[in-house]
C-alpha cells in the first residue's frame, strides 16, 4: 500500500511539473514567436504522449524538458553562428534545405498527395526528383507546413518539436520492449539517460531525417522481439517490418538491406527453418534492391570517405586516410569519441559530454556483445549498424541508427550481472582509454 502511494505521489509531482513546464513555454512561444500553431502542437503531442506513456510519467516531462533544448539551440543559432540562421551550419545545411528550400510551397500546390514529391523537386531544380535521397522527409516536414497552414502558419521550430515528439516514442517503444520481451525493469536513470543523451537531443532539435530513421529501426527491433520472445502472429510481425522498409526507402535507402540483414540474422538461432525461408527471400529480393541502390551505395562509401578526410585533421584525418582493411581498429576505437570533445563553446561542450558516456559505455558493450544473457537480436542490431556506419559514414549524426540499441545493450549487461559499476569496471575503461591512445599516436607518427 505503501509502495503504490509513492508511485502514486511520483505520477503526480512529474504531471505537475510536465503541466507548469508546458505552460511556461505556451506563453513564451506565444510572446516570442506569436505562434500558436507551435503552442497547440506541444500541447497536444504532450497529451498525446501522456496517454501513451501512463506507466512511465517522466517521458512527457523529459519530452517537455526537451523542448526548452531546442527554444535554446535555435536561439543559440541566430545569436552565435557567423550565418545568423537558426539552422545547423546556417544557409545550405541539411536541414535549411528540409525545412525551407525542399518542403515550402508543396502543400500550397498539391495539398497532402505525396505523388508530386519528384515533380516539385525537379521544380526547384532539373533532375533533384530522380536524385534526391529523402523525399520522404522532404514530404514529412511538407504535412507538417499543410497542418499548420490550418492555424496561424508554419514555424521551424514545429519540425523539430516533431523530432523530439518521435524521440520521446522511441523510448516508449523501446524500454516496453525490453520489459515485456527480458522481463525486468528499465530504471528511471536510464530513461533519463536515454532522453537526455546528447548526441540524441541536439540531433532532434533540428530539422534532419536521423531521428526518424532511428525511430523506424526501433519499430523494426521491437517487431522482431515481440515476434521471438512473445510470439505475436506473423502477419502483424510482416506488416510492421514492411512498413518500416517502405518508408525506409523514401528516407535512407542504404538502411534497407542493413535493416533485412538485421531481421534474418536475429532469427538465425531460433529457427532454423525460419532462417532458410529468410535467407531465400532474402536471395531473391536482394537482386531487386541492389540494382536500384547499388549506384547509391557506392556514392555514399565513396564520398563519405573523401569527405571524412577533408572535414577531419590531425590524428583523425590520419585514420580515415587509411585503408580500410588498416584503418578498421582505429576506426572503431576513435568512434567512441565522436562527436571529438571539444569546448571552443557552449553547444560543443554539451555535445561532447557524449563521447565521455561513449568512453564510459565500451567495456559494458564489450561484454555485453560477448555474453550469453543478451538475446541475439540486440546484438545484431547493434553490431550491424555499428558496423555499417563505422565502415562508411562515421559522423555523429548517424550515431542516432545505433545508439539506441547500445543504449539497450548496455542496459541489459547491467540488469543482467552481466558486468557491475565498480573499481574494475573503471580499471577497463581507463585501459580502454590508454590503448586507444596509443593507437591514435602509432596511426598519427606514421
Amino acid at each position: 500500500m505503501h509502495h503504490d502511494s509513492v508511485i502514486g505521489a511520483r505520477q503526480y509531482l512529474f504531471l505537475s511539473a510536465t503541466l507548469f513546464l508546458l505552460v511556461g513555454e505556451v506563453i513564451f512561444v506565444q510572446v516570442m514567436y506569436s505562434s500558436f500553431s507551435l503552442a497547440f502542437f506541444m500541447a497536444i503531442t504532450t497529451g498525446t504522449l501522456f496517454l501513451i506513456s501512463k506507466e512511465r510519467p517522466i517521458i512527457p516531462l523529459l519530452y517537455v524538458f526537451s523542448i526548452v533544448i531546442a527554444i535554446c539551440v535555435f536561439h543559440y543559432w541566430v545569436e552565435f553562428s557567423e550565418t545568423d540562421s537558426s539552422y545547423f551550419l546556417g544557409r545550405y545545411s541539411d536541414d535549411w534545405q528540409y525545412d525551407v528550400l525542399w518542403s515550402a510551397g508543396y502543400s500550397n500546390k498539391y495539398g497532402l498527395n505525396p505523388l508530386y514529391i519528384t515533380e516539385h523537386l525537379n521544380s526547384i531544380e532539373p533532375g533533384l526528383g530522380a536524385l534526391h535521397n529523402s523525399r520522404g522527409y522532404v514530404y514529412i516536414i511538407a504535412v507538417l507546413r499543410f497542418f499548420s497552414g490550418f492555424v496561424d502558419g508554419y514555424h521551424t521550430l514545429i519540425a523539430r518539436v516533431f523530432n523530439l515528439y518521435l524521440l520521446s516514442l522511441t523510448a516508449v517503444i523501446l524500454f516496453r520492449t525490453l520489459e515485456r520481451c527480458y522481463n525486468f525493469r528499465v530504471g528511471l536513470f536510464h530513461v533519463i539517460l536515454f532522453l537526455l543523451f546528447p548526441t540524441l537531443v541536439l540531433n532532434s532539435a533540428h530539422v534532419f531525417r536521423d531521428t526518424v530513421v532511428m525511430f523506424l529501426l526501433v519499430i523494426a527491433f521491437s517487431s522482431v522481439a515481440h515476434r521471438k520472445c512473445l510470439k505475436v502472429s506473423f502477419f502483424r510481425f510482416f506488416v510492421s517490418i514492411s512498413f518500416v522498409v517502405f518508408m525506409l526507402l523514401t528516407l535512407r535507402v542504404s538502411t534497407v538491406p542493413i535493416l533485412i540483414f538485421c531481421v534474418v540474422v536475429s532469427f538465425s538461432r531460433v529457427s532454423v527453418k525460419f532462417a532458410l525461408v529468410g535467407v531465400f527471400a532474402f536471395l531473391i529480393v536482394f537482386p531487386v534492391i541492389y540494382i536500384n541502390i547499388s549506384s547509391e551505395l557506392y556514392r555514399l562509401f565513396s564520398s563519405y570517405s573523401e569527405l571524412n578526410v577533408k572535414r577531419f585533421d590531425g590524428f583523425a584525418q590520419s585514420i580515415f586516410a587509411l585503408p580500410l582493411y588498416l584503418g578498421l581498429v582505429p576506426r572503431l576505437l576513435y568512434s567512441f569519441f565522436i562527436p571529438t570533445p571539444n569546448f571552443a563553446n557552449v553547444y560543443q561542450s554539451i555535445s561532447s559530454v557524449a563521447a565521455f558516456l561513449q568512453v564510459f559505455s565500451a567495456p559494458g558493450l564489450l561484454r555485453g556483445v560477448v555474453s550469453k544473457r543478451v538475446s541475439i537480436e540486440v546484438k545484431v542490431f547493434f553490431l550491424v549498424i555499428f558496423c555499417s556506419v563505422l565502415v562508411s559514414t562515421m559522423t555523429f549524426r548517424h550515431a542516432l541508427m545505433y545508439l539506441p540499441f547500445g543504449i539497450a545493450l548496455w542496459i541489459i549487461g547491467y540488469q543482467k550481472k552481466v558486468f557491475s559499476i565498480g573499481w574494475r569496471y573503471l580499471s577497463e575503461v581507463f585501459v580502454f582509454v590508454v590503448i586507444s591512445a596509443l593507437v591514435f599516436s602509432a596511426v598519427y607518427i606514421v
